[in-house]
């Protein structure tokens, strides 16, 4: 179950990521709001930073199941 849940956690943070960079991308939009360019960084990194969190800990999760 627990592994589950970090399956989708993974999932949510690239489908965040891919939106953020599509807010980048189209930030003059006028129906999104706006984000300099400082701040997407930013917000990229700590995706960037959760991405790589999930993969993590969905690895050890799995090594710990597949023990069993």
């Amino acid at each position: 179950m627990a592994s589950l849940f970090y399956v989708f956690g993974c999932i949510f943070a690239i489908l965040t990521f891919i939106k953020m960079t599509s807010i980048s991308i189209f930030q003059t939009h006028p129906s999104l709001p706006y984000f300099d360019k400082v701040s997407i960084q930013k917000i990229l990194a700590l995706q960037f930073y959760l991405i790589i969190y999930f993969i993590h800990n969905l690895r050890r999760k799995l090594a710990i199941i597949s023990r069993f």
